[in-house]
């Protein structure tokens, strides 16, 4: 991972959107190295019920923009 930055897109009760944009390296056995540049993914994230904690409920990737209009 070269780059990863996250961006809070809004809440309503206990569901959350964030946006994310990264640039990463695969490195591949025969030594051949793809660059993806300036990724733009969602996250929808919903709070688990009696919990603290949060969990994914939708991930787009490779969008053209950061996030859900």
């Amino acid at each position: 991972m070269l780059k990863y930055k996250v961006m809070y897109q809004g809440s309503e009760g206990n569901e959350a959107s964030f946006g994310a944009r990264y640039s990463m390296d695969f490195h591949w056995r025969d030594g051949s190295v793809t660059r993806e540049n300036n990724i733009n993914e969602c996250y929808h994230v919903r709070q688990v019920p009696g919990s603290e904690h949060w969990a994914v409920v939708r991930n787009d990737d490779y969008q053209s923009r950061i996030c859900y209009q």
